[in-house]
């Protein structure tokens, strides 16, 4: 399905100008529905009474029939960790060096997701982030592969804020000039057996208030950022805990 329209032809509303942002539509979709499976996932034990061991044991047994991690190249190892994360994965992987940075940029972010308070604004910043880095990765490594420690997810009751060195570093790459023969790629990595289809997931939701269109805009690119992205519109959130509002970030290094 074509996660810029439904069934019907019609424009999924804010849901296709989110995955419009991103020349590659096919991985935004793969890594968001991974995010926002994570900030369900999370959410639904506390949800459901007596939920929780049952959920438990499916994401046991997914983890356990995961493909083999060292036969992918970096970027579809990328991909592989994030999926694992998001079903409570930890522990120890072999990962090409460019795999294992993008693995700590996923679990400085996840946890933003894991929170009892996060929204699926939260996880729509989260992947475009998460999309970047694993966009930016080669298909192939000639470097050997590093241990990699991940660590054990953990649940917040509040808030969780992005973290201030992610601020300002995200703009839309939708008019980044193709390579040839840069269709052909294919994303190897299949997504949780138990999880179903992104773009059917939220083929009923575009007439909602998921926020998209008005929290996470198309932003004109600022070459201060660098790359050429432009800020990403991130949550202030107070001293109470209590969420805030949405701007637009600056900069940071």
């Amino acid at each position: 399905m074509d996660l810029l329209t439904g069934t019907d032809g019609a424009a999924l509303g804010p849901w296709a100008s989110f995955f419009s942002m991103f020349r590659r539509v096919e991985l935004a979709g793969v890594v968001f529905g991974a995010v926002e499976d994570t900030r369900i996932d999370a959410r639904l034990p506390g949800l459901v009474p007596g939920f929780r061991g049952a959920l438990a044991q499916v994401a046991a047994d997914e983890l356990a029939h995961r493909p083999p991690i060292d036969s992918l190249g970096p970027r579809d190892q990328a991909l592989e960790v994030l999926q694992r994360m998001s079903l409570g994965y930890y522990g120890s992987l072999r990962l090409d060096p460019a795999a294992r940075a993008a693995a700590g940029v996923m679990a400085d972010l996840l946890p933003m997701v894991r929170s009892t308070a996060a929204t699926v604004i939260d996880s729509a910043v989260v992947a475009a982030l998460v999309y970047g880095v694993i966009d930016d990765l080669p298909m192939l490594s000639a470097a050997a592969p590093a241990q990699t420690r991940i660590a054990a997810p953990g649940t917040s009751p509040g808030p969780v804020p992005l973290p201030a060195r992610y601020l300002g570093i995200f703009a839309p790459d939708v008019d980044v000039a193709r390579l040839e023969g840069e269709e052909r790629l294919r994303i190897g990595v299949p997504p949780a057996a138990y999880r179903d289809i992104v773009g059917l997931r939220f083929q009923g939701i575009n007439h909602g208030s998921s926020g998209l269109k008005s929290e996470l805009p198309r932003s004109r690119p600022s070459s201060s950022c660098g790359r050429g992205r432009a800020p990403i519109r991130a949550r202030t959130r107070g001293s109470t805990g209590r969420a805030g509002t949405w701007r637009s970030a600056s900069c940071s290094t």
